[in-house]
Protein backbone atom coordinates (compact mmCIF):
# COMPACT_ATOMS: atom_id res chain seq x y z
CA UNK A 1 0.00 0.00 0.00
CA UNK A 2 1.36 3.44 -0.93
CA UNK A 3 2.19 6.11 1.60
CA UNK A 4 -0.53 8.30 0.08
CA UNK A 5 -3.14 5.55 0.53
CA UNK A 6 -2.07 4.92 4.12
CA UNK A 7 -2.27 8.63 4.87
CA UNK A 8 -5.75 8.80 3.33
CA UNK A 9 -6.94 5.89 5.49
CA UNK A 10 -5.45 7.45 8.61
CA UNK A 11 -7.14 10.78 7.88
CA UNK A 12 -10.44 8.97 7.32
CA UNK A 13 -10.14 7.15 10.67
CA UNK A 14 -9.35 10.42 12.47
CA UNK A 15 -12.28 12.14 10.78
CA UNK A 16 -14.65 9.34 11.74
CA UNK A 17 -13.41 9.48 15.33
CA UNK A 18 -13.97 13.24 15.46
CA UNK A 19 -17.46 12.88 14.00
CA UNK A 20 -18.28 10.16 16.53
CA UNK A 21 -17.01 12.32 19.39
CA UNK A 22 -19.03 15.31 18.19
CA UNK A 23 -22.14 13.13 17.87
CA UNK A 24 -21.62 11.50 21.27
CA UNK A 25 -21.16 14.70 23.19
CA UNK A 26 -23.90 16.54 21.33
CA UNK A 27 -26.38 13.81 22.25
CA UNK A 28 -25.15 13.01 25.76
CA UNK A 29 -23.74 16.24 27.16
CA UNK A 30 -24.79 19.83 26.52
CA UNK A 31 -22.17 22.49 27.11
CA UNK A 32 -23.03 25.79 28.79
CA UNK A 33 -21.26 29.02 27.76
CA UNK A 34 -18.76 28.62 30.60
CA UNK A 35 -17.80 25.17 29.30
CA UNK A 36 -19.30 23.14 32.16
CA UNK A 37 -21.68 20.26 31.46
CA UNK A 38 -25.45 20.28 31.64
CA UNK A 39 -27.04 16.86 32.15
CA UNK A 40 -30.66 16.10 31.31
CA UNK A 41 -32.86 14.03 33.60
CA UNK A 42 -36.32 13.46 32.17
CA UNK A 43 -39.36 13.05 34.44
CA UNK A 44 -42.32 11.06 33.14
CA UNK A 45 -45.28 11.17 35.56
CA UNK A 46 -49.12 11.17 35.52
CA UNK A 47 -49.47 14.66 36.98
CA UNK A 48 -53.15 14.74 35.97
CA UNK A 49 -55.67 11.92 35.82
CA UNK A 50 -56.30 9.08 38.32
CA UNK A 51 -52.65 8.79 39.40
CA UNK A 52 -52.12 12.53 39.92
CA UNK A 53 -52.14 12.59 43.73
CA UNK A 54 -49.18 10.23 44.06
CA UNK A 55 -47.37 11.59 41.00
CA UNK A 56 -47.36 15.14 42.33
CA UNK A 57 -45.97 13.85 45.62
CA UNK A 58 -43.15 12.19 43.66
CA UNK A 59 -42.49 15.43 41.76
CA UNK A 60 -42.36 17.37 45.04
CA UNK A 61 -39.66 14.96 46.19
CA UNK A 62 -37.69 15.28 42.95
CA UNK A 63 -37.80 19.08 43.10
CA UNK A 64 -36.82 19.03 46.77
CA UNK A 65 -33.78 16.87 46.01
CA UNK A 66 -32.86 19.14 43.10
CA UNK A 67 -32.95 22.16 45.40
CA UNK A 68 -31.06 20.33 48.15
CA UNK A 69 -28.30 19.26 45.76
CA UNK A 70 -27.78 22.82 44.56
CA UNK A 71 -27.90 24.43 48.00
CA UNK A 72 -25.46 21.87 49.43
CA UNK A 73 -23.09 22.53 46.48
CA UNK A 74 -23.21 18.88 45.37
CA UNK A 75 -24.12 20.13 41.93
CA UNK A 76 -23.44 23.52 40.40
CA UNK A 77 -26.14 25.88 39.19
CA UNK A 78 -27.69 24.52 35.96
CA UNK A 79 -25.36 21.51 35.90
CA UNK A 80 -28.48 19.34 35.75
CA UNK A 81 -31.78 20.18 34.09
CA UNK A 82 -35.14 18.49 34.66
CA UNK A 83 -37.43 17.91 31.67
CA UNK A 84 -40.95 17.13 32.93
CA UNK A 85 -43.81 15.62 30.91
CA UNK A 86 -47.33 14.90 32.18
CA UNK A 87 -48.56 11.52 30.90
CA UNK A 88 -52.11 12.26 32.13
CA UNK A 89 -52.24 8.60 33.27
CA UNK A 90 -52.51 7.69 29.58
CA UNK A 91 -50.29 4.98 28.11
CA UNK A 92 -50.22 6.41 24.58
CA UNK A 93 -49.24 9.87 25.83
CA UNK A 94 -46.55 8.35 28.03
CA UNK A 95 -45.07 6.42 25.12
CA UNK A 96 -45.12 9.52 22.92
CA UNK A 97 -43.43 11.58 25.63
CA UNK A 98 -40.72 8.96 26.14
CA UNK A 99 -40.04 8.81 22.41
CA UNK A 100 -39.73 12.61 22.37
CA UNK A 101 -37.29 12.53 25.28
CA UNK A 102 -35.15 10.00 23.45
CA UNK A 103 -35.28 11.23 19.85
CA UNK A 104 -35.50 15.01 20.30
CA UNK A 105 -34.12 15.79 23.76
CA UNK A 106 -31.44 13.06 23.54
CA UNK A 107 -32.10 12.00 27.13
CA UNK A 108 -30.25 9.03 28.65
CA UNK A 109 -31.86 8.96 32.12
CA UNK A 110 -35.63 8.98 32.84
CA UNK A 111 -37.43 9.01 36.19
CA UNK A 112 -40.77 7.33 35.55
CA UNK A 113 -43.35 6.06 35.15
CA UNK A 114 -45.50 5.61 38.26
CA UNK A 115 -48.34 3.33 37.11
CA UNK A 116 -47.09 -0.22 36.58
CA UNK A 117 -49.05 -0.69 33.34
CA UNK A 118 -47.52 2.46 31.82
CA UNK A 119 -44.02 1.54 33.01
CA UNK A 120 -44.44 -1.83 31.30
CA UNK A 121 -45.51 -0.10 28.07
CA UNK A 122 -42.49 2.23 28.19
CA UNK A 123 -39.95 -0.43 29.17
CA UNK A 124 -39.41 -1.95 25.68
CA UNK A 125 -38.74 1.52 24.24
CA UNK A 126 -36.20 2.33 26.95
CA UNK A 127 -34.59 -1.08 26.58
CA UNK A 128 -34.37 -0.86 22.80
CA UNK A 129 -32.75 2.59 22.97
CA UNK A 130 -30.54 1.72 25.96
CA UNK A 131 -32.07 4.48 28.07
CA UNK A 132 -32.31 4.07 31.86
CA UNK A 133 -35.93 4.01 33.09
CA UNK A 134 -36.07 4.48 36.87
CA UNK A 135 -39.57 4.10 38.34
CA UNK A 136 -40.34 5.87 41.62
CA UNK A 137 -43.33 3.68 42.45
CA UNK A 138 -44.31 0.91 40.01
CA UNK A 139 -44.62 -2.38 41.89
CA UNK A 140 -46.03 -4.99 39.45
CA UNK A 141 -44.04 -8.23 39.37
CA UNK A 142 -43.83 -8.16 35.56
CA UNK A 143 -41.43 -5.22 35.79
CA UNK A 144 -38.81 -7.57 37.26
CA UNK A 145 -38.23 -9.06 33.82
CA UNK A 146 -39.00 -5.91 31.79
CA UNK A 147 -35.38 -5.26 30.87
CA UNK A 148 -31.81 -4.62 31.89
CA UNK A 149 -32.26 -0.83 31.88
CA UNK A 150 -35.41 -0.85 34.04
CA UNK A 151 -35.09 -0.05 37.75
CA UNK A 152 -37.50 0.81 40.54
CA UNK A 153 -37.16 2.12 44.06
CA UNK A 154 -40.45 0.74 45.48
CA UNK A 155 -40.89 -2.83 46.78
CA UNK A 156 -42.44 -5.38 44.43
CA UNK A 157 -46.01 -6.64 44.71
CA UNK A 158 -44.65 -10.09 45.57
CA UNK A 159 -42.79 -8.79 48.58
CA UNK A 160 -45.65 -6.56 49.73
CA UNK A 161 -48.30 -9.26 49.24
CA UNK A 162 -46.34 -12.00 50.96
CA UNK A 163 -45.40 -9.67 53.82
CA UNK A 164 -49.06 -8.78 54.45
CA UNK A 165 -50.16 -12.43 54.27
CA UNK A 166 -47.54 -13.44 56.84
CA UNK A 167 -48.42 -10.62 59.23
CA UNK A 168 -52.18 -11.13 58.96
CA UNK A 169 -51.95 -14.86 59.70
CA UNK A 170 -49.08 -14.98 62.18
CA UNK A 171 -49.51 -11.70 64.05
CA UNK A 172 -53.29 -11.17 63.90
CA UNK A 173 -54.61 -14.72 63.54
CA UNK A 174 -56.63 -13.92 60.41
CA UNK A 175 -58.17 -17.10 58.97
CA UNK A 176 -60.56 -15.73 56.35
CA UNK A 177 -60.21 -12.68 54.11
CA UNK A 178 -61.85 -10.88 51.22
CA UNK A 179 -59.99 -8.66 48.77
CA UNK A 180 -61.13 -5.37 47.23
CA UNK A 181 -58.62 -4.51 44.53
CA UNK A 182 -57.93 -2.17 41.63
CA UNK A 183 -58.47 -3.96 38.35
CA UNK A 184 -55.04 -3.12 36.87
CA UNK A 185 -51.53 -4.61 36.82
CA UNK A 186 -50.82 -3.37 40.34
CA UNK A 187 -54.06 -4.57 41.91
CA UNK A 188 -54.31 -7.92 40.15
CA UNK A 189 -50.66 -8.76 40.74
CA UNK A 190 -50.76 -8.01 44.46
CA UNK A 191 -54.10 -9.83 44.86
CA UNK A 192 -52.71 -12.97 43.25
CA UNK A 193 -49.49 -12.97 45.29
CA UNK A 194 -51.36 -12.37 48.55
CA UNK A 195 -53.91 -15.10 47.83
CA UNK A 196 -51.26 -17.69 47.05
CA UNK A 197 -49.26 -16.95 50.21
CA UNK A 198 -52.29 -16.49 52.49
CA UNK A 199 -53.78 -19.83 51.50
CA UNK A 200 -50.39 -21.56 51.74
CA UNK A 201 -50.35 -20.40 55.38
CA UNK A 202 -53.75 -21.99 55.99
CA UNK A 203 -55.98 -18.99 55.37
CA UNK A 204 -58.93 -18.84 52.97
CA UNK A 205 -59.76 -16.02 50.55
CA UNK A 206 -63.56 -16.05 50.50
CA UNK A 207 -64.29 -13.31 47.96
CA UNK A 208 -62.45 -10.96 45.58
CA UNK A 209 -63.97 -7.82 44.06
CA UNK A 210 -62.25 -5.75 41.37
CA UNK A 211 -62.90 -2.06 40.67
CA UNK A 212 -61.58 -0.03 37.74
CA UNK A 213 -59.21 2.83 38.56
CA UNK A 214 -60.99 6.18 38.64
CA UNK A 215 -64.34 4.60 39.47
CA UNK A 216 -66.39 6.03 42.32
CA UNK A 217 -68.84 3.12 42.32
CA UNK A 218 -67.79 1.05 45.33
CA UNK A 219 -71.27 0.44 46.73
CA UNK A 220 -71.95 -2.87 44.91
CA UNK A 221 -68.56 -4.53 45.51
CA UNK A 222 -68.51 -3.40 49.15
CA UNK A 223 -72.06 -4.70 49.64
CA UNK A 224 -70.85 -8.07 48.37
CA UNK A 225 -67.97 -7.95 50.88
CA UNK A 226 -70.45 -7.36 53.71
CA UNK A 227 -72.13 -10.66 52.94
CA UNK A 228 -68.85 -12.60 53.10
CA UNK A 229 -68.41 -12.41 56.91
CA UNK A 230 -64.61 -12.61 57.02
CA UNK A 231 -61.97 -11.80 59.62
CA UNK A 232 -60.29 -9.19 57.45
CA UNK A 233 -60.50 -7.24 54.20
CA UNK A 234 -57.41 -6.48 52.15
CA UNK A 235 -57.90 -3.16 50.36
CA UNK A 236 -55.62 -2.79 47.33
CA UNK A 237 -56.27 0.71 46.07
CA UNK A 238 -54.56 4.00 45.30
CA UNK A 239 -55.13 7.70 45.80
CA UNK A 240 -58.83 8.68 46.05
CA UNK A 241 -59.94 5.06 45.71
CA UNK A 242 -58.65 4.34 49.22
CA UNK A 243 -60.85 7.09 50.65
CA UNK A 244 -63.94 6.14 48.65
CA UNK A 245 -63.61 2.47 49.56
CA UNK A 246 -63.09 2.85 53.30
CA UNK A 247 -65.94 5.35 53.60
CA UNK A 248 -68.26 2.86 51.90
CA UNK A 249 -67.01 0.01 54.10
CA UNK A 250 -67.67 2.02 57.28
CA UNK A 251 -71.07 3.27 56.10
CA UNK A 252 -72.22 -0.30 55.54
CA UNK A 253 -71.13 -1.21 59.08
CA UNK A 254 -68.57 -3.88 58.17
CA UNK A 255 -66.64 -4.86 61.30
CA UNK A 256 -63.80 -6.84 59.70
CA UNK A 257 -60.24 -5.60 60.20
CA UNK A 258 -58.93 -3.69 57.18
CA UNK A 259 -55.40 -4.16 55.88
CA UNK A 260 -53.72 -2.39 52.97
CA UNK A 261 -50.40 -2.44 51.07
CA UNK A 262 -47.91 0.43 50.93
CA UNK A 263 -50.09 2.38 48.45
CA UNK A 264 -52.17 3.38 51.51
CA UNK A 265 -49.22 5.30 52.96
CA UNK A 266 -50.53 8.82 52.39
CA UNK A 267 -50.79 10.90 55.61
CA UNK A 268 -53.62 12.95 54.10
CA UNK A 269 -55.98 9.94 54.00
CA UNK A 270 -57.13 10.00 57.67
CA UNK A 271 -58.27 13.62 57.46
CA UNK A 272 -59.84 13.25 54.02
CA UNK A 273 -61.63 10.05 55.06
CA UNK A 274 -63.23 11.80 58.03
CA UNK A 275 -62.32 9.15 60.61
CA UNK A 276 -63.15 6.16 58.39
CA UNK A 277 -59.45 5.25 58.23
CA UNK A 278 -59.11 4.73 61.97
CA UNK A 279 -57.67 1.31 62.83
CA UNK A 280 -56.55 0.41 59.29
CA UNK A 281 -53.24 -1.47 59.24
CA UNK A 282 -50.90 -1.08 56.27
CA UNK A 283 -47.38 -1.83 55.11
CA UNK A 284 -44.66 0.75 54.44
CA UNK A 285 -40.90 0.88 54.00
CA UNK A 286 -38.95 0.46 57.22
CA UNK A 287 -35.93 2.52 58.22
CA UNK A 288 -32.56 1.85 59.77
CA UNK A 289 -33.08 3.64 63.08
CA UNK A 290 -29.48 4.79 63.34
CA UNK A 291 -28.09 5.29 59.84
CA UNK A 292 -31.34 6.61 58.39
CA UNK A 293 -32.13 8.95 61.25
CA UNK A 294 -30.01 11.88 60.07
CA UNK A 295 -31.09 11.51 56.42
CA UNK A 296 -34.78 11.29 57.26
CA UNK A 297 -34.56 14.24 59.67
CA UNK A 298 -32.86 16.31 56.98
CA UNK A 299 -35.49 15.34 54.41
CA UNK A 300 -38.33 16.27 56.77
CA UNK A 301 -36.69 19.57 57.71
CA UNK A 302 -36.16 20.55 54.08
CA UNK A 303 -39.67 19.46 53.10
CA UNK A 304 -41.32 21.51 55.83
CA UNK A 305 -39.38 24.57 54.72
CA UNK A 306 -40.17 24.18 51.01
CA UNK A 307 -43.75 22.89 51.33
CA UNK A 308 -45.13 24.24 54.65
CA UNK A 309 -48.73 23.46 53.69
CA UNK A 310 -48.09 19.84 52.67
CA UNK A 311 -47.36 16.52 54.38
CA UNK A 312 -44.49 14.32 53.12
CA UNK A 313 -45.39 10.80 52.00
CA UNK A 314 -43.59 7.63 50.97
CA UNK A 315 -43.95 8.76 47.36
CA UNK A 316 -42.36 12.11 48.17
CA UNK A 317 -39.45 10.19 49.68
CA UNK A 318 -39.26 7.89 46.63
CA UNK A 319 -38.99 10.92 44.34
CA UNK A 320 -36.34 12.53 46.55
CA UNK A 321 -34.24 9.36 46.75
CA UNK A 322 -34.60 8.61 43.02
CA UNK A 323 -33.16 12.01 42.16
CA UNK A 324 -30.41 11.73 44.76
CA UNK A 325 -29.35 8.25 43.60
CA UNK A 326 -29.30 9.15 39.91
CA UNK A 327 -27.32 12.37 40.41
CA UNK A 328 -24.88 10.47 42.62
CA UNK A 329 -24.36 7.86 39.90
CA UNK A 330 -24.10 10.37 37.04
CA UNK A 331 -21.56 12.45 38.97
CA UNK A 332 -19.53 9.31 39.62
CA UNK A 333 -19.83 7.65 36.21
CA UNK A 334 -20.71 10.35 33.69
CA UNK A 335 -23.86 10.76 31.63
CA UNK A 336 -23.97 7.33 30.06
CA UNK A 337 -26.97 5.09 30.69
CA UNK A 338 -24.99 1.88 30.20
CA UNK A 339 -22.32 2.83 32.74
CA UNK A 340 -24.86 4.21 35.22
CA UNK A 341 -26.96 1.06 34.85
CA UNK A 342 -24.01 -1.21 35.58
CA UNK A 343 -23.08 0.92 38.59
CA UNK A 344 -26.61 0.77 40.03
CA UNK A 345 -26.49 -3.02 40.09
CA UNK A 346 -23.40 -2.81 42.32
CA UNK A 347 -24.47 0.23 44.34
CA UNK A 348 -23.75 -0.07 48.08
CA UNK A 349 -26.65 0.56 50.49
CA UNK A 350 -28.11 4.03 49.98
CA UNK A 351 -29.52 5.43 53.22
CA UNK A 352 -32.22 7.85 52.15
CA UNK A 353 -35.60 9.36 52.95
CA UNK A 354 -37.46 6.17 51.94
CA UNK A 355 -35.25 3.74 53.85
CA UNK A 356 -32.27 1.67 52.81
CA UNK A 357 -32.04 1.00 49.06
CA UNK A 358 -29.97 -1.49 47.09
CA UNK A 359 -30.81 -3.18 43.79
CA UNK A 360 -30.84 -6.86 42.90
CA UNK A 361 -29.85 -8.43 39.58
CA UNK A 362 -33.24 -7.43 38.09
CA UNK A 363 -33.10 -3.77 39.07
CA UNK A 364 -35.68 -4.31 41.85
CA UNK A 365 -35.19 -2.37 45.06
CA UNK A 366 -34.37 -4.52 48.06
CA UNK A 367 -36.27 -2.78 50.86
CA UNK A 368 -37.68 -4.06 54.11
CA UNK A 369 -41.32 -3.41 55.07
CA UNK A 370 -42.96 -2.80 58.40
CA UNK A 371 -46.53 -2.27 59.64
CA UNK A 372 -48.30 0.96 60.57
CA UNK A 373 -51.77 1.59 61.98
CA UNK A 374 -54.01 4.64 61.78
CA UNK A 375 -54.50 5.79 65.37
CA UNK A 376 -56.18 9.06 66.37
CA UNK A 377 -55.77 10.27 62.80
CA UNK A 378 -52.04 9.63 62.68
CA UNK A 379 -49.81 6.83 61.39
CA UNK A 380 -48.23 4.85 64.20
CA UNK A 381 -45.49 2.25 63.63
CA UNK A 382 -46.30 -1.29 64.79
CA UNK A 383 -43.20 -3.05 63.51
CA UNK A 384 -42.74 -6.44 61.92
CA UNK A 385 -40.15 -7.26 59.28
Amino acid sequence: MSYKAKKSIALTVVLLFVLFAVFYYSTHVVKKPDGSSLYKIAVLLPLTGPGAAYANQVLDGINLAYQDLKESKKITENEFVLLVEDTETDTKKAVNALNKFISIDKVQIVIGELASSITLACAPIAERNKVLLFSPGSSADAITTAGDYIFRIAPTDSYDGEFLANEMVQRYGVNTASILYLNNDFGIGLKDVFTKKFEALGGKVVLTEGVNMGSNNYKTPVSNLREAYVDAILLIAASDENITAIKEIRQLGIKSKIFAPSSFNNPEIPALAGGAAEGIIFSAASFDGIKDQENVARFLRLFEKKYPQKTPTTFTAYGYDAMMILVQEIKKNGYDAEVVKNSLYKMPPFYGASGVTTFDENGDAKKELTLFVVKDGNFMAIGGK
